[in-house]
């Protein structure tokens, strides 16, 4: 978006605002809760548009992001290409995006209210799922926490028991390019240790 020119800009909020109007109106007028990797490049518009908004940043592993994120570009762009692509050219372009929304992301978090922003390490998430949720409500003092809601969060875990996430290969090679783009200050400031070659 900081391409864009202002009149593109107000346009793509007054759209993205009529679609989340849309969304409230089929979803009863209930909380939306959005899950948008391309909106930690937006906080600023998002702000703008709506300034009581609040943030969940759910941050990974640098390394096992962009190998995740290969890895489904690898099975989405058969269907989504009309002509052949370079796996190179996609890839050097994914760990770059990535860059872009890191540091967007680490600009707009300045300022931002302490009730308005949690950062949840997926890592933490994914061992301690019922703690990490009852950490996200209380640091964004969301009063939503109910008597059913620790079973129904009980309910739905044990539901998805039987998940397996994928296992990604990170070999040299990859840990070396991500490295390069991402840069060792980058890494560590979203709070990973640079892996060595």
């Amino acid at each position: 978006m900081k391409t864009c020119s202002k009149k593109e800009r107000e346009k793509w909020k007054r759209r993205y605002y009529n679609f989340l109007q849309k969304l409230t109106l089929k979803k009863n007028g209930k909380r939306l809760l959005l899950k948008s990797p391309t909106n930690t490049g937006r906080i600023d518009l998002l702000q703008e548009l709506f300034p009581k908004a609040k943030f969940i940043f759910l941050k990974r592993n640098p390394y096992e992001t962009y190998v995740s994120t290969k890895h489904l570009f690898q099975k989405l762009l058969p269907y989504f290409s009309f002509q052949k692509w370079q796996e190179e050219k996609v890839n050097d372009q994914l760990l770059s995006n990535l860059k872009e929304l890191w540091q967007s992301y680490q600009k707009a978090k300045i300022g931002m209210a302490e009730n308005a922003l949690v950062e949840v390490p997926y890592e933490q998430l994914i061992q301690k799922p019922l703690e990490e949720v009852k950490r996200i409500y209380k640091q964004l003092q969301l009063r939503l926490w109910g008597r059913n809601t620790s079973e129904k969060i009980d309910l739905f875990l044990r539901e998805q028991a039987t998940f397996k996430p994928n296992k990604h290969f990170i070999d040299q090679k990859l840990i070396e390019k991500v490295n390069s783009v991402l840069g060792k200050e980058l890494i560590e400031q979203m709070g990973y240790v640079v892996r060595s070659t």
